[in-house]
């Protein structure tokens, strides 16, 4: 299970980061085969099914909502995030209910340990 929560979060950590770069890089469906392009000229898998779910702090809804909007764009993959609240995001995460959690509170070592979770910062608020 923490395997797969970690290839996820890497996943969305490098998509999400790549996105903030792209300035119109098209994706196309090749061939009619179901396999995508993400304008590198690498061919990956259908990823059209697949749905990611997260909660967590309001504060960092409307930069989530564009990245996963560009995200969908290049991969198909679907990012829902249900602007909760830090504590919605925190519980939600540890109860395994969602796939990620976001919060504006970083989590100690010792939490992240018991539940078997990595936390990353995606931005800064004042």
């Amino acid at each position: 299970m923490r395997a797969k929560f970690l290839a996820i979060s890497i996943l969305v950590l490098v998509v999400i980061l790549g996105s903030m770069g792209c300035t119109g890089t098209s994706t196309r469906i090749d061939g009619g085969s179901g396999q995508q392009s993400i304008g590198t000229g690498e061919t990956y898998g259908d990823w059209s099914h697949v749905s990611l779910t997260g909660t967590g702090a309001s504060f960092p809804y409307p930069i989530y909502a564009h990245w996963a909007y560009k995200f969908e764009n290049v991969s198909g993959i679907r990012l829902n995030y249900q602007s909760m609240g830090s504590g919605a995001g925190i519980s939600s995460i540890q109860s395994r209910t969602v796939d990620y959690g976001a919060s504006d509170k970083p989590l100690r070592q010792d939490e992240l340990d018991e539940h078997g979770l990595i936390q990353f910062p995606m931005i800064i608020g004042g």
